[in-house]
């Protein structure tokens, strides 16, 4: 036989791909599927002329083996169920004789869960109740004791499974919930926490007495592996520090940079492991700038920087703003001196997030960042991270509204709208975006109770720089018609002013002079426009209509005015000291059209004069010039 075998093709075993979580899955799973039937074969096998299963489960007609098969095929050999051909070891029969070995097990595993389910043995409570017979048992009128039963335990080691190192996954996933004996996995989880730690304190001092021992001895392969295997037991992070300051101690420096890498790796990237971590991010990157390796140093601290919040990593960026001042240049100080200040500003408004000063220099330092980068040539990509940056703190700064109906505890908070529009307009030229801010801040404002006539006039000015003069003109109308303010006629009217636009702010003047008839400030700037315009009948017209004030303004002026150009007379009826005097109808017909008070046309003018409360007077004047 075994010359044939020299004269046969060598065996050649195809290469599996499967890895053996994923062979143990699948096993598990298809096993799983067929167990009822096969249970249900064993005992016609095992019990003929019995009821295998019930009436629930799947019925399987299997063929029973001849009772004499199992004698005859040994009858065959001797009497032996062994060859005594040798035949060369192979990992596949191996593992198809241990499958099928296990998979036996689970049929008897099976048949005892039937029989308990018979016997009425399956409840969660039985094996507690029934553990022990001897202990159980209680005789009438016996007394209790301090502990009715003691209960020992051994960590059900066999069940464990080792846990992962950093990313890699468990290879067998199988969980065995076939025995009512061992509790289930889900359930035990749930007492993780119940206990409180242990710090451990004491055991570390054995593990450093047994490392100083080997150290002595100048073991110090040994005291590697004593930290090795003090780490698999405890691996915190002061652990992983005094490893890799051995390792570099002794001159291994490439295995304390194995070391502390793998200890990033057991911590992975969920931001509360980093932040656990920070000691060795620390220790790391201290390390790498003893070797002079200071661009290593630096990369290890951006990486842990980048992935922790900036409430949580203070001690961490002192240290990088020291490593920093020590090594690092002008750039890499300002961006470290950047950080810290962000990290300043965000403790301070955890603490008071309504406090606007603090979000004011916020969104300076990011807008100041922004325009560093730009002068220092950075690509469009970094530009964009620094933008939305600007935009992140101006977003959370005006989610902050003010509580209540005052408005001066929104005279503040406004101007945050107004900063973050103007950044949008100047910084990133996002025109579109900056028209939205406004919007939403003439919405959040309530203007029924207040309004801000700066937020209404800088929108408007806005869209005259967009050469939309038609929206900022209806911007100031609507502002006007819903929340009448002197500061609102003043910004329309200069607008109009610096426009060109005369006639328009001849209307708004009229405007202005109807809403608040005892203004004297509005009449007299009516009148100085006349003035610039040399309409000096509108001039005169527009101080004798005004108050009693007015006539000391026109007495001061009258050498400015030439009193040649016409003769102004009118009826002034004073029915006491409180007259209110309007202006209506100074040429609105000719205003409408773009045209001026004809020398040949009457000026027409309305006195309103207070009779009693609530009703006035009218009195209509023609003047023929």
């Amino acid at each position: 036989m075994q010359e044939l075998m020299k004269f046969s093709k060598p065996y050649r075993q195809a290469r599996d791909s499967r890895t053996w979580r994923l062979r143990l899955e699948r096993l598990d799973k298809h096993w799983k599927e067929i167990m009822p039937s096969l249970v249900n074969a064993y005992l016609q096998w095992k019990y003929p002329g019995t009821a295998a299963a019930s009436p629930s489960q799947t019925q399987t007609s299997t063929a029973s083996p001849p009772a004499d098969s199992v004698h005859t095929a040994s009858a065959e050999h001797g009497g032996q169920t062994t060859s005594s051909v040798p035949i060369p070891y192979r990992r596949t029969i191996r593992n198809t004789l241990s499958d099928a070995f296990n998979i036996y097990l689970a049929i008897l595993r099976a048949v005892n869960k039937r029989v308990f389910a018979a016997l009425g043995r399956d409840t969660p409570d039985w094996r507690v109740k029934n553990a022990c017979p001897a202990c159980c048992y209680e005789l009438d009128d016996e007394p209790d004791l301090l502990f009715s039963r003691l209960i020992c335990m051994d960590g059900n080691n066999s069940l464990k499974r080792m846990r992962p190192l950093g990313g890699r996954k468990a290879g067998d996933t199988r969980v065995f919930d076939e025995s009512d004996y061992f509790l289930p996995v889900d359930y035990v989880n749930k007492f993780t926490n119940e206990v409180p730690r242990r710090s451990g304190r004491r055991d570390d001092k054995a593990w450093q007495a047994y490392i100083k021992l080997e150290m002595r001895y100048n073991e110090l392969d040994r005291a590697s592996a004593i930290y090795e295997r003090w780490v698999a037991v405890r691996p915190e992070p002061r652990v992983w520090v005094k490893w890799g300051k051995f390792e570099e101690e002794r001159g291994k420096l490439d295995k304390a940079r194995e070391v502390f890498q793998t200890a990033l790796e057991f911590f992975g990237d969920d931001e509360e492991q980093i932040e656990k971590a920070q000691a060795v991010f620390n220790a790391f990157a201290k390390m790498e700038t003893r070797l002079k390796e200071f661009e290593r140093a630096r990369v290890i601290y951006k990486f842990a920087l980048s992935r922790l919040p900036r409430s949580k990593s203070a001690a961490l960026y002192a240290a990088y703003t020291k490593f920093e001042k020590q090594h690092g240049t002008r750039t890499t100080l300002e961006s470290t001196v950047l950080g810290k200040r962000r990290i300043q500003y965000e403790e301070e408004l955890a603490h008071d997030g309504r406090n606007y000063d603090v979000w004011f220099d916020y969104a300076r330092l990011e807008e100041g960042a922004l325009r560093d980068l730009r002068e220092e040539g950075a690509t469009a990509e970094e530009e964009e991270r620094a933008a939305n940056r600007v935009r992140e703190v101006y977003e959370r700064a005006v989610a902050q509204v003010p509580p209540g109906g005052e408005k001066r505890h929104w005279r503040r908070y406004i101007f945050l709208w107004l900063f973050y529009a103007l950044f949008e307009e100047t910084e990133t030229k996002d025109y579109e975006r900056a028209r939205q801010i406004y919007e939403t801040a003439i919405r959040v404002v309530p203007h029924k109770q207040f309004t801000f006539a700066k937020l209404w006039i800088m929108f408007a000015r806005f869209e005259v720089r967009q050469l939309n003069l038609q929206a900022a003109r209806k911007i100031l109308g609507t502002a006007i018609g819903m929340c009448p303010k002197e500061a609102l006629f003043k910004g329309y009217i200069q607008l109009e002013f610096d426009l060109r636009e005369f006639d328009r702010v001849r209307t708004l003047y009229e405007k202005y002079i109807e809403w608040d008839p005892t203004n004297s400030a509005a009449w007299i700037k009516y009148a100085e426009l006349e003035t610039q315009l040399e309409d000096f009948a509108r001039v005169r017209a527009i101080y004798e209509l005004g108050d009693d004030d007015l006539h000391e303004v026109w007495d001061a002026r009258q050498d400015v005015l030439p009193t040649d150009t016409c003769e102004l007379s009118e009826t002034h009826q004073d029915v006491g000291g409180d007259g209110r005097i309007g202006v209506a109808g100074l040429g609105e017909e000719h205003l409408e059209h773009g045209n001026g008070v004809g020398l040949d046309q009457p000026l027409c003018c309305v006195h309103k004069q207070r009779q009693e409360p609530g009703a006035f007077l009218t009195v209509t004047t023609t003047i023929d010039i």
